[in-house]
């Protein structure tokens, strides 16, 4: 058992391998830049765990204890990867992939086929990302004790169709810039189920993958992102030719600043589902449902805005609907304009 522990090594790989039945313990870890560094085995440590170098987890690491009082950031300047079988447990702490003040790149955190799992205070962002967190090849994120998954400014979550995001929430938080992007892609259907918050923010994208039925408990809007401008909070889907998407509830926090702009990209018909929406309320171009104050926007797959139509619920779906001529319409366009081409001839003729 040590205080301190760091790693100076720049162009050797550093392997660190604890026997079996034997855990390793450290009250403090740093992982300097330029290292390379590979863990084998168990290890716990008390305070915090900071990367600056390359890290691959094979064995299982728990950063932080229940008596942690320290924000104990996981990620820093480098690039962590959690293997397959290998699992980081962050406690009382917030984890992510962070870039710092004297960094020259935002860090990278990769889940390839292992476990990253946050367990704690629920009042805290327990799992804030900024910079680029991946799932692949089976890769679990998970929130223990109620915590959520917080995207704050620049953050970018992607997950491939094997992987699984188990937490309840999924929020655009207004950490570090509030109209600053946020994104997550979920390369398929099964990768989460729960909840996408806009809390005060704006910029924030959910990229669906072609081909894939959806289905989220709810989409909530928290607040204003600037009352006094009347900057709306909001959120995109990017359907990028998804089957099917289905929100269960749209809602808001219950005060009456609540606004949120609901957005979709690459926009068809048949395809959104949002259950508690109804014909009377999508037809105004503002809507108040459930503590929101709610605007819907969409444009289809050349980008362009749909305008000069209406919403409409159809079969269950929210379509958008632009009015058409009936047949007998255009026979009477038609009439007025050759009566009007008649006329001309007669007057030209005299």
């Amino acid at each position: 058992s040590v205080d301190v522990l760091r790693t100076y090594s720049t162009d050797n790989i550093s392997n660190a391998t604890v026997a079996d039945g034997f855990t390793f313990k450290a009250n403090k870890t740093n992982f300097k830049e330029g290292s390379q560094v590979t863990l084998n085995g168990n290890y716990e440590f008390a305070q915090y765990m900071h990367n600056y170098g390359n890290l691959t987890i094979n064995g299982s690491v728990v950063a932080g204890t229940s008596a942690t009082k320290e924000n104990a950031i996981i990620g820093l300047a480098g690039d962590i990867t959690i293997a397959n079988g290998g699992s980081l447990k962050g406690v009382n702490n917030l984890v992510g992939a962070w870039g710092s003040d004297h960094a020259t790149r935002l860090a990278k955190m990769t889940v390839d086929g292992g476990t990253l799992s946050i367990e704690g205070n629920a009042q805290a962002i327990n799992s804030a990302v900024s910079g680029t967190l991946t799932l692949k090849n089976g890769g679990t994120m998970k929130t223990l004790s109620g915590n959520f998954v917080g995207l704050v400014a620049g953050a970018n979550l992607v997950a491939d169709k094997t992987s699984k995001i188990d937490t309840q929430y999924i929020i655009f938080d207004t950490l570090d810039g509030a109209g600053a992007a946020k994104s997550i892609t979920l390369g398929g259907g099964g990768v989460f189920g729960g909840e996408f918050w806009a809390l005060r923010t704006s910029g924030n994208t959910v990229a669906l993958a072609s081909g894939e039925d959806y289905l989220f408990s709810a989409v909530k809007f928290h607040g204003w992102v600037n009352r006094v401008s009347g900057t709306w909070n909001d959120i995109t889907f990017d359907l990028n030719g998804a089957n099917s998407l289905t929100i269960q509830r749209l809602h808001g926090n219950g005060v009456s600043e609540t606004g949120g702009t609901l957005i979709f990209t690459d926009f068809v018909n048949n395809v959104v589902k949002i259950a508690n929406l109804d014909e009377s309320m999508v037809a105004m171009e503002t809507f108040v449902v459930e503590g929101a104050n709610v605007k819907l926007k969409a444009y289809d797959r050349s980008g362009k805005e749909l305008t000069g139509g209406n919403w409409v619920i159809q079969d269950g779906y929210l379509n958008y609907i632009t009015q058409v001529p009936e047949p007998a319409e255009y026979a009477a366009i038609l009439g007025a304009i050759a009566i009007a081409f008649a006329l001309k001839r007669r007057c030209s003729r005299k």
